[in-house]
């Protein structure tokens, strides 16, 4: 019986470990059980949305998207390639994506927190909202990366939520596990080298 269970949890162990599968994407490693792809008419989008005076400044744009997970909704990776005369500001991009997201149509207790960490030895920031909007709690956990060597800027991030209660006073929206699954993943991304 005792080698049943040891047996058993192993099992386990293996079927959780393998379950997310390392990938390299855009020039980043990320564990993560689904392929991303590259989506160009949403890059191409992104683009031609940005103003005439910065489309000259950026080499390229590319776009990654995945298929969300347990209670993730979305998936996605930008990159995005510098001219060599301009000096990205990560900052500047964090600053930049949280205002356009506590502007969306409907955002209402806008929260965020932004730290400075480091991944593969380059400059990055980890990111958190959470949000309602309409009838939903939204989150979402981001990571941005910059590589000064090749004048690249990552966004990485992972969106979730849950539709609230009919009840939203008496049983709040919880979104701790989606958020630890997201942190989970975070946490695996690094440069490719």
């Amino acid at each position: 019986m005792y080698w049943h269970s040891r047996i058993l949890g192993l099992l386990v162990f293996l079927s959780v470990s393998s379950a997310f599968a390392q990938q390299n994407v855009g020039g980043l490693s990320i564990d993560y059980p689904h392929r991303f792809t590259p989506n160009r008419e949403i890059a191409s989008s992104q683009r031609r949305a940005l103003p005439s005076s910065i489309q000259g400044y950026i080499r390229s744009l590319e776009v990654f998207k995945t298929s969300p997970i347990k209670g993730l909704r979305e998936v996605n990776l930008v990159k995005i390639q510098y001219a060599p005369q301009v000096r990205p500001s990560i900052d500047g991009a964090v600053d930049q994506a949280l205002e356009n997201l506590s502007k969306l149509s409907g955002m209402q207790g806008f929260t965020k927190s932004v730290h400075r960490v480091t991944v593969s030895d380059r400059e990055a920031r980890r990111a958190s909202f959470e949000a309602d909007r309409a009838n939903w709690r939204m989150a979402g956990e981001f990571l941005f990366l910059l590589d000064r060597r090749t004048n690249t800027l990552w966004q990485f991030q992972v969106l979730f939520g849950r539709e609230k209660s009919l009840l939203p006073k008496l049983v709040g929206v919880n979104l701790n596990t989606e958020r630890a699954l997201a942190v989970q993943i975070m946490d695996s991304v690094r440069v490719s080298e």
